[in-house]
């Protein structure tokens, strides 16, 4: 039973290895490299400039996550996804000026995610088990989240 288990759980793990594989296969080297500048500028410089800005270090512990897979080949969407990161900064940086939003945001939310759906209808955002999910159908200007958005829908979550 153990070694039909373990063969199981290994043969899943592969299977997961090779369709992710296969996205990155499915991408452009341009948004490849793209994606590439999400973990060397995009999010670090989101992750200290949310801690610098707002004196709070705790805030530049929140873990971002791009569902790359979700923007397929897009480049262009993926370039002007970064713009949610800042407009969710904007979002926070506001309220951690008030004491009891500051306690709430510090204690829940744990990550957000970045998404991209492909209808316009499926455009929201979602909070749940710590993390802030933002969907949009496309990240040009003006049909992304903006900061007054996520404002509002943090202060109704928390």
């Amino acid at each position: 039973m153990k070694t039909w288990l373990k063969i199981s759980v290994m043969s899943i793990v592969s299977a997961v290895s090779i369709i992710g594989s296969q996205v990155v296969l499915a991408q452009s080297l341009e948004t490849r490299a793209e994606i590439a500048k999400y973990s060397k500028d995009y999010i670090p410089e989101f992750q200290s400039s949310i801690a610098s800005q707002s004196g709070n270090a705790k805030l530049g512990k929140i873990a971002v996550n791009m569902d790359f897979e979700s923007f397929g080949d897009n480049k262009i969407e993926l370039e002007n996804a970064a713009r949610q990161l800042f407009h969710f900064k904007g979002a926070v940086l506001f309220l951690n000026k008030n004491p009891t939003a500051r306690a709430a945001i510090e204690s829940k939310i744990k990550g957000i995610k970045i998404v991209l759906v492909p209808d316009a209808k499926a455009k929201k955002i979602s909070f749940k088990n710590g993390i802030v999910t933002m969907a949009s159908s496309s990240y040009e200007l003006g049909k992304f989240h903006t900061s007054e958005d996520i404002k509002k829908f943090l202060l109704k979550s928390l």
